[in-house]
């Protein structure tokens, strides 16, 4: 009898794709791709876009005027 195969989920993703991040954040294609860029959280991999959450939300909440 073979073991089952885990699968390794460890909370929420550390990547989204744009599609997830303009949900989550509420923003537009463009908005997202420039924000991404300027926080150093975009990776453009063969032929998709991943976005870095955590260096994401960092950089929000150290740009974020009160």
């Amino acid at each position: 009898m073979a073991t089952p195969k885990r699968h390794k989920n460890y909370g929420a993703a550390e990547y989204l794709r744009i599609q997830g991040a303009m949900d989550i954040y509420d923003m537009g294609y463009d908005q997202i791709i420039d924000l991404a860029k300027e926080a150093g959280a975009f990776r453009k991999m063969t032929k998709s876009v991943l976005i870095n959450k955590e260096v994401l939300n960092r950089y929000i909440e150290a740009h974020t005027a009160y």
